[in-house]
């Protein structure tokens, strides 16, 4: 079952996590992933611009889908971590619990993202 909560990308929380798709999720230099599982929903902050979308995952399967995001124009540090954001959502095809890290994986198996809770 998953539960709602948030996640970070440096910081690690030893608070005991019921969920590893749940809540606030940090990625770094304020990106962030919020997962609501009763709704299937995700939404956050991709590096510059706030996004949402839907989420499906079973097991350790997961994968993002109908990503919307507003419009703001993003220049230097922010530009690239926003493309970086949104290709690593695009590629998540399973994930994995480590350290408290919830690590997103690409369809091979590599890290994707790593996420941390705040």
């Amino acid at each position: 079952m998953l539960e709602s909560g948030s996640l970070n990308s440096k910081d690690c929380s030893s608070e005991p996590v019921a969920s590893p798709l749940s809540g606030h999720r940090n990625l770094s230099r304020g990106a962030f992933l919020e997962f609501d599982p009763a709704a299937q929903r995700v939404s956050g902050n991709l590096g510059c611009n706030q996004f949402s979308g839907r989420y499906q995952a079973s097991g350790n399967s997961l994968t993002f889908s109908e990503i919307v995001s507003t419009m703001m124009a993003c220049t230097g540090v922010r530009q690239l971590l926003e493309r970086q954001t949104q290709e690593a959502l695009a590629k998540t095809r399973s994930f994995r619990l480590e350290n408290g890290a919830l690590i997103l994986l690409d369809e091979t198996g590599a890290p994707a993202a790593n996420l941390t809770r705040p």
